[in-house]
């Protein structure tokens, strides 16, 4: 598991400072626990984050691109405008996770169970083969 030293912008993982706009590709993060943590426009491509909890985590507009998300918990999460190309999301939990705008193009391990309950509006979106969206007009889901 990984350590996160100090707490509010002296928080770090490793070399990783956490904060939003962090420079981080590469990371490992396994088992971090980050719930509420501002990560918006991060650069976290290629970073190990299986198992990191990310509940309620600002992660919009971060970079995302073959990050290993394998049984994250992304619960409530923000990620609208994420790129999320090539991720694995393997056993990740997206309950009432915001993916607005995200780009999850060549994701892997991502099931229909998985975003049935996530906020998907101008998404680019495939799951098994198929391109899924949803009205933007309705009401994102409950968790």
């Amino acid at each position: 598991m990984a350590a996160c030293l100090g707490s509010g912008s002296d928080a770090t993982i490793g070399d990783c400072n956490i904060r939003h706009g962090a420079t981080c590709p590469g990371n490992y993060m396994r088992g971090a626990q980050l719930a509420g943590a501002d990560l918006w426009g991060a650069n976290l491509d290629h970073a190990d984050m299986s198992g990191t909890v990310l509940v309620g985590a600002n992660l919009s507009g971060a970079r995302l691109t073959w990050t290993k998300l394998t049984g994250a918990d992304l619960t409530g999460a923000n990620l609208s405008n994420a790129d999320l190309r090539h991720a694995t999301l393997t056993g990740a939990k997206l309950t009432g996770a915001d993916l607005t705008g995200a780009v999850l193009v060549d994701a892997r391990g991502l099931t229909p169970e998985q975003i049935s309950s996530a906020h998907i509006c101008m998404t680019v979106l495939f799951v098994e083969g198929q391109q899924i969206d949803r009205d933007c007009s309705a009401a994102p889901p409950v968790p």
